[in-house]
């Protein structure tokens, strides 16, 4: 499911964090998302969010975690929520606005000569023990995937809040032509 909210919003997860702010823009969907043939992959995650743990800490921690602050989706050291999220900008002080353990920080498509992913996540909420979110994936390559995981895996803020329980690769076939069966272009 999406939590409710305004029309035209990016949704939140059950973070309470705006989810899915950075995909490709339409033109980028062609060099980065859709094969020739129209086809494309798809990988899936079940993600379990510890909702309970992560929600105790202070806004500031939870925003120091994702690298987004939670009212306005603004990446930390911007305004608005699709401002360019800039992994270089520094406090007065010399440190980074965003960490460099910050969930956007490592996933940002600038460590991957700017691949981009096409994301979409649905919350799910089967009982108080079993909660969080299915994040789905659509790229060229599912290796930009791993490699963004890798990353994620190894340093990410926010893998003690979270636990991947499911994950799976498909290839999405394209289109069929009018009148004709999906998979009919296939030899």
């Amino acid at each position: 499911f999406l939590p409710p909210r305004p029309t035209g919003e990016t949704p939140r997860n059950l973070f309470g964090f705006k989810d899915g702010t950075q995909n490709p823009t339409t033109d980028e969907l062609t060099r980065w998302i859709w094969h020739d043939d129209g086809s494309t992959f798809l990988v899936y995650r079940r993600i379990h969010m510890h909702t309970d743990t992560f929600t105790t800490l202070p806004t500031t921690h939870q925003e120091q975690i994702i690298g987004r602050h939670r009212t306005t989706g603004a990446p930390l050291g911007a305004h608005h929520e699709h401002d360019p999220v800039n992994l270089y900008a520094k406090t007065p002080q010399g440190r980074y606005h965003i960490p460099t353990d910050a969930h956007i920080r490592l996933a940002h498509s600038r460590l991957d000569g700017g691949a981009r992913m096409l994301r979409r996540g649905y919350s799910y909420d089967n009982n108080p023990h079993d909660h969080g979110l299915l994040f789905l994936a659509y790229l060229r390559d599912p290796a930009l995937f791993t490699r963004v995981q890798e990353r994620l895996a190894a340093d990410d803020a926010m893998n003690p809040f979270i636990e991947h329980r499911a994950s799976a690769v498909a290839h999405v076939l394209p289109a069929p032509p009018p009148g004709k069966p999906l998979g009919d272009q296939l030899h």
